[in-house]
């Protein structure tokens, strides 16, 4: 405390020590005469002339702007009221957490190689049988480089897109509650296409939190169009004309989760109500099944000393 009042003390002695400088500088009477002047013309420093009203001493302070941020969010108070805007603050936090769990657990599993699933040889030779391909032990090697690669390209974009998000949820706030207008029949079908749409650019990149499949590496692999045509590229060519004709077959069936279809714009909409209780269950859900990640992950570097002659690796 004695050092931050040191400062503000030396200031005022330098600022006190050039006044006099000032001063001294002047002619006597020149000096008199411009004081005498000035005490008749305005009031004592510190005191309020007659007749004017008392100024505070922090009427000279800038007013605090609101950021961006919080502009938007007023305008969503004033078009849908204070009590549905701060719920749909509530429900886009547990979004973000939700999210947050599901970042945590790709980098949980990345670092636990086969302690979980079988391992990412074990996830890409599944991928692969349901193609009804073999890959050879240096195709395995590829595909596991591609997937690697693959995984942690998608966890960066999604840090990067979780940050934005974090900092400032009025996108998806918005988004939510155009859904709730719109379920209570406060907003039609084309009004709220139109909020969704111009939603879309900003939350791009931010998956649906209640699409289970958004969890499943599979999927979300098979919508990348430049991993799969890194993939193709490691097949012989009786593969390959496998793995074009289960290409096929899927978009035929629209079982293939496209980018569009697990993003948070194509949520069905509902009232905010049970947006909560929904993304509530799926909070629960997510934080458990990282806490049990997490857990797998201690035994994991605690195995070498649980079971002597255990390495822990892959």
């Amino acid at each position: 405390m004695k050092k931050s009042l040191t400062i503000p003390a030396v200031i005022l002695l330098i600022t006190a020590a050039v006044a006099i400088v000032l001063l001294k500088g002047k002619d006597p009477g020149e000096s008199s005469t411009a004081d005498s002047e000035n005490k008749r013309e305005r009031p004592e420093a510190g005191r309020p002339s007659s007749g004017d009203a008392p100024r505070s001493v922090r009427s000279n302070r800038p007013t605090p702007q609101a950021t961006p941020s919080q502009s938007r969010e007023g305008e969503l108070v004033e078009q849908y009221g204070r009590e549905r805007t701060a719920r749909a603050r509530e429900v886009s936090e547990n979004v973000v957490s939700i999210l947050d769990d599901f970042v945590a657990v790709g980098e949980l599993m990345m670092e636990g190689g086969q302690e979980f699933g079988g391992g990412r040889r074990g996830m890409v030779n599944g991928i692969t049988r349901r193609m009804g391909i073999d890959l050879s032990e240096d195709q395995q090697s590829q595909a596991l480089a591609l997937y690697d690669e693959w995984q942690k390209t998608e966890l960066e974009k999604s840090k990067k897109s979780l940050m934005t998000l974090r900092n400032d949820p009025t996108a998806m706030m918005e988004l939510f509650l155009a859904g709730d207008a719109k379920e209570r029949g406060d907003l039609d079908e084309g009004g709220y296409s139109a909020v969704r749409d111009e939603m879309a650019g900003e939350l791009s990149g931010i998956i649906n939190p209640l699409d289970r499949n958004n969890m499943r590496a599979d999927r979300r692999m098979a919508s990348d169009e430049n991993l799969m045509k890194d993939f193709a590229g490691i097949l012989d060519p009786e593969q390959a004309e496998k793995f074009s004709s289960y290409r096929e077959e899927q978009a035929a069936s629209g079982d293939e989760n496209s980018r569009a279809g697990g993003a948070i714009t194509a949520m069905p909409t509902m009232e905010l109500a049970t947006l909560d209780k929904a993304v509530g269950g799926a909070k629960k859900m997510t934080t458990g099944f990282r806490s049990l990640i997490e857990g797998m992950g201690a035994m994991r570097e605690l195995r070498p000393q649980i079971e002597p002659g255990a390495d822990g690796g892959e």
